[in-house]
């Protein structure tokens, strides 16, 4: 599973600390090539990769960070799909996932699993066929337990 992140929820801080604590690599999201490849070989090697925009330095000062941001994790998420890395993902921060979903070129979305109280995973459509079938669950901030990366890696139905 990757997992990409523009909250900065105290929330989805505390699923990431327990992600991390279950085995998952945690990094800061980065637009730098050497980071995205990182990510991709800890998602062969078998890894979860949960990446945080929180205290990450390439955003600090820039003019626009959402839109930094979601780029970031537009282009890390094209990255690992493209190298059939994952077809699993999780994208938090409302506003991060409203734009990740139409950077991607994702058309529609269909309910593919419920892992718990107000959360769903979804199934991707879209003309690119690397994206098409992606799962996905897109989480505001404060949605969602503590282990829910884990639910979500566990391949929660």
């Amino acid at each position: 599973v990757l997992a990409v992140s523009g909250s900065r929820s105290p929330q989805t801080r505390r699923q990431i600390a327990a992600a991390q604590a279950a085995g998952w690599a945690v990094r800061p999201l980065s637009p730098d090539a050497d980071a995205q490849a990182e990510v991709v070989a800890l998602l062969r090697a078998g890894r979860s990769v949960a990446l945080s925009s929180e205290n990450a330095p390439a955003f600090a000062g820039h003019p626009d960070v959402l839109a930094a941001i979601a780029d970031a994790a537009t282009s890390v998420i094209r990255g690992a799909l493209g190298a059939g890395a994952t077809r699993r993902l999780i994208v938090c921060g409302g506003d991060t996932s409203s734009r990740v979903v139409r950077s991607l070129g994702i058309a529609s979305l269909s309910i593919a699993a419920n892992p718990g109280a107000n959360v769903v995973v979804l199934r991707a459509r879209s003309d690119d066929p690397s994206v098409d079938g992606v799962e996905v669950l897109l989480k505001g901030g404060q949605v969602g337990d503590d282990g829910l990366f884990e639910a979500v890696r566990g391949g929660a139905r």
